[in-house]
């Protein structure tokens, strides 16, 4: 992705970025997550089934497009490819996972935007909407950009 500018890694500036934007309080979590239940027991197994359900499904959606436009791939290949790669995933002896990076932040009920507005005039507001709960309600923080890195444990044999 960096052959079109677009870096899939995470920006190691996001949290100076947010400090920029106006944010307070910005933090970081990184929480890792299994590409399959190897890890047995609990929250970590749950993860990995989940995670690894996503990841198979959408893998084929995530691929054909930098495959083929980017290197030229032809989709019959990406498939080849995809359908591997599917199959490695889901082998417990492979101990692979990705770093989920969570910020959070808050703008301050002060906060003055890039218009010179306050939060609460034309320039932004300090609510959030949930609409799933059928209202709204002011948000002290909430997560504000995600990304993951790859990483991978010991193969086991």
């Amino acid at each position: 992705m960096d052959k079109v500018e677009r870096p899939i890694r995470v920006n190691p500036a996001t949290k100076n970025l947010l400090l920029e934007a106006g944010y307070v309080d910005v933090e970081e979590k990184v929480v890792k997550i299994y590409h399959n239940p190897w890890n047995r027991g609990g929250h970590a197994e749950q993860t990995g089934r989940w995670f690894n359900l996503g990841l198979t499904f959408g893998l084929e959606g995530l691929s054909l497009a930098p495959l083929t436009r980017i290197l030229g791939m032809r989709e019959s290949e990406v498939k080849e490819l995809v359908d591997k790669v599917r199959h490695e995933t889901c082998l417990l002896r492979h101990h692979g996972y990705c770093n989920l990076h969570i910020w959070t932040a808050r703008r301050p009920a002060e906060y003055t935007g890039p218009t010179g507005q306050s939060a609460g005039s034309a320039g932004g507001s300090n609510q959030v909407n949930d609409n799933s709960k059928g209202g709204s309600s002011n948000a002290k923080s909430s997560p504000i950009a995600t990304g993951s890195t790859s990483g991978s444990g010991k193969n086991s044999q």
